[in-house]
């Protein structure tokens, strides 16, 4: 399912979830819930896009996050990642060009 920004997303519990955070401020601040043994991916390309998330995706398959190369697109976030496999495999992914700090 595809989301627009709100207060809060709580994914849905049987897909995998893509949130598209595109405009200026668009998810800042948002509370996201990533769905159990699915996937979530998150893409934040405007500025302050993802500033101040809360991301729970502890129980997911994985967590990707994208984008984060506009002006302070992913600064200030909570995030709770899925466990590595056997410590090997990452299943937890922050990709970006900009600055990104926690």
């Amino acid at each position: 399912a595809n989301y627009s920004c709100q207060d809060a997303i709580t994914c849905d519990p049987d897909e995998n979830c893509y949130i598209e955070c595109g405009g200026d401020f668009s998810c800042n601040t948002l509370t996201i819930e990533c769905p159990h043994n699915h996937h979530c991916d998150i893409s934040c390309t405007g500025n302050y896009a993802c500033g101040g998330l809360i991301i729970n995706a502890v129980d997911s398959l994985s967590l990707y996050i994208h984008g984060c190369d506009t002006n302070g697109a992913c600064t200030h976030n909570d995030i709770y990642c899925p466990p590595n496999i056997d410590n090997v495999l990452k299943m937890c992914s922050l990709r970006e060009t900009g600055s990104y700090s926690n």
